[in-house]
């Protein structure tokens, strides 16, 4: 068996229009954490701007009509490097996993190929319910965000994405990320890299065999746990709802990050090999630091 899925690509984080200036402004002024790109609202029902995080970027964006916490920031959205998405389709259909035709961005359901991006979002993961699928091969933006993240993907999304490398050349990218976080020496943290997400699920064997049908034939360094050639692993844990958890940053230095957090009202808790930044200050984000 080939591999569909290469590594973790980035993550999204989903706010409101209330909380959305502020969050972003949390990772960029008070972390001090590179921009990726700037904030953009080219059409109303989608607001996103990326931050740079290690080898992989944040998303925050505004999308929809209602966040699963309305007053706080959910880590929200898995966007994974596929193999091309013209052998991932069949492959997805070869391995039983549901998913959703490919959305070419900015053009729509079955467009052209010459898109910015492609997603192909997927089934069962998170707690998704593809049984509201709709029958119409086109609609407007605004009525698929409202579907993807207010229906089918309520708790959270896992999708593949393949750019269009004139729109965005992954390794070029990756290149000038590291280099712009070397610059700014990780931020106020000292950011090394997003070592893992941590994901919860209500049924921990089912939800096993669920990501090892996308993730095969990469094992599981434990019987929970997938740790990709580069960039991010992702963990599952037992939890009350199928949703992302947390993160778990790697820092240069947990001495350093502590008296930065301190200093700041940010300290969470604290034992010797891990630091938790208080969630009341990240809009509800869990997000831990290791060395």
């Amino acid at each position: 068996m080939q591999a569909l899925i290469h590594r973790i690509d980035h993550i999204m984080i989903r706010v409101n229009d209330a909380t959305y200036d502020r969050v972003f402004s949390l990772f960029a002024d008070t972390l001090q954490l590179p921009i990726a790109w700037d904030i953009h609202n080219f059409y109303p029902p989608f607001k996103a701007g990326g931050i740079m995080a290690g080898s992989i970027n944040m998303e925050i964006f505004r999308s929809g009509e209602q966040p699963l916490y309305p007053g706080q920031a959910q880590l929200y959205g898995i966007a994974l490097e596929p193999v091309p998405i013209v052998e991932a389709l069949p492959e997805l259909t070869r391995r039983g996993i549901p998913h959703l035709p490919p959305y070419a961005i900015p053009q729509a359901y079955l467009s052209n190929p010459d898109e910015y991006y492609t997603l192909i979002y997927v089934g069962e993961l998170l707690g998704s319910d593809l049984s509201r699928l709709f029958h119409s091969e086109r609609m407007g933006l605004g009525a698929i965000d409202s579907l993807i993240f207010d229906q089918l993907f309520r708790n959270g999304t896992v999708f593949l994405c393949e750019y269009n490398p004139t729109f965005w050349h992954i390794p070029q990218r990756r290149e000038q990320n590291k280099i712009q976080m070397q610059a700014a020496h990780g931020g106020s943290l000292g950011l090394a890299d997003v070592r893992d997400l941590v994901v919860g699920t209500s049924n921990l064997a089912q939800a096993r065999e669920q990501w090892q049908r996308l993730f095969s034939p990469l094992a599981p360094i434990n019987e929970s746990e997938w740790q990709f050639e580069s960039g991010p692993a992702l963990r599952l844990i037992p939890h009350e709802r199928d949703e992302i958890v947390a993160m778990t940053w790697r820092v240069a230095s947990l001495e350093r990050a502590h008296a930065f957090l301190q200093s700041k009202g940010m300290l969470g808790e604290t034992t010797e090999y891990q630091i938790t930044i208080a969630p009341e200050t990240t809009y509800g984000l869990e997000i831990r630091l290791v060395e």
